[in-house]
């Protein structure tokens, strides 16, 4: 496993307050990411959820995700991930008025109704972010009007029975707000066609 140099983060970008994920420069060209759940899961389990996460949403999503490093902490207790850094902006429904934009999207609800069907625990689409304002938070519309996915945190964070009993109503009526944005945007889709 790669390991981070705690040298090379740069300032905070977003996330002490929002999101799963806070989120630093790294180098010029990069961000690393730390999970504030990992805390809760525990090193080993953190690590093991991450890695999962990150080779089911490649499997599912493809190209459509950004391309990202796992990487450990010097002292072997924290998780990361380094991507490059993406400019772009939250995905947002406006953005189905473009033809290839609404391609896109319609692909990756292809691609992520494959990954329900499969079994595969569901990630979180719409983020922190999205849950305030309407928008898929952790999908990224680039400059050249691509369609990414930078974050691939699965939903299932219940490892343990006091997880499960803890996290189990909230995981559900997250699910049920995405569902009703995922329709609400193929709705959208459908306007347009």
């Amino acid at each position: 496993m790669n390991v981070y140099n705690p040298a090379r983060i740069g300032k905070l970008i977003t996330g002490r307050f929002s999101g799963d994920h806070s989120v630093y420069e790294y180098d010029s060209d990069k961000v690393i990411k730390f999970s504030k759940i990992d805390f809760f899961l525990g090193f080993q389990n953190a690590l093991r959820k991450t890695i999962a996460d990150q080779e089911a949403c490649a499997q599912f999503f493809g190209e459509y995700v950004v391309p990202t490093q796992i990487v450990v902490s010097p002292e072997g207790r924290r998780v990361a991930l380094i991507q490059p850094l993406i400019q772009g902006r939250s995905f947002a429904k406006e953005d189905l008025r473009e033809a290839d934009i609404r391609r896109q999207f319609i692909d990756v609800m292809e691609r992520y109704q494959t990954m329900i069907s499969s079994g595969a625990t569901r990630i979180d689409l719409v983020g922190h972010e999205g849950l305030l304002n309407g928008r898929f938070g952790n999908m990224f519309i680039t400059p050249e009007r691509r369609l990414l996915i930078f974050d691939t945190t699965s939903v299932d964070f219940a490892r343990s029975l006091l997880g499960k009993i803890l996290m189990y109503p909230l995981v559900m009526l997250f699910l049920w707000i995405q569902n009703r944005m995922i329709e609400k945007y193929k709705k959208e889709v459908r306007m347009h066609e």
